[in-house]
């Protein structure tokens, strides 16, 4: 597994992934993708396999966040926002002929890494119920179900002190 920046180039294939692991209702767009790539690129990562191909990636963005607060909709927005010692992660995703292969495992590690020379004291993220004790097992505790209803969906926030 090799994970690198991502580049304007992969945003086709970042788009097709998403498309391909979430909802319509739920999947961001070709160009909520650019925005991230524009405004975050310390925090949009891909990673290829051993043929270098795309299999998985990671987008995210810095936000103020007090300890306690959760992912609110407007995160996943192309906004600005104020930016503050929280990692936030909008999107881990894996192509699903990859999965449990250690993918997005690697692409947390990595981010989490990345977090702390960004000066970040902690990680956040929503998922669904069913992805809780995956992020558990990578040292995500659970705080409820969260304020985003992105998608119409019911998601969980999770934290993870850096």
């Amino acid at each position: 597994m090799y994970i690198r920046p991502a580049h304007n180039d992969d945003l086709q294939t970042i788009f097709d992934i998403e498309r391909n692991t979430f909802p319509p209702q739920e999947a961001a767009c070709l160009e909520t993708f650019a925005y991230r790539l524009k405004n975050f690129p310390e925090c949009f990562f891909v990673a290829e396999n051993d043929e270098g191909i795309i299999v998985a990636f990671l987008s995210g963005r810095p936000a103020l966040r007090l300890t306690g607060q959760g992912v609110t909709d407007d995160m996943y927005e192309n906004v600005q926002l104020p930016s503050g010692d929280t990692f936030v992660i909008l999107s881990v995703n894996t192509r699903p002929d990859f999965q449990n292969m250690g993918y997005a495992s690697g692409l947390l590690s990595h981010a989490a890494c990345t977090a702390k020379k960004l000066g970040c004291r902690r990680m956040l993220l929503a998922c669904k119920e069913e992805k809780l004790s995956f992020y558990g097992r990578a040292g995500y505790v659970s705080t409820g179900v969260s304020d985003s209803c992105h998608g119409g969906a019911v998601w969980y926030d999770m934290t993870m002190d850096l």
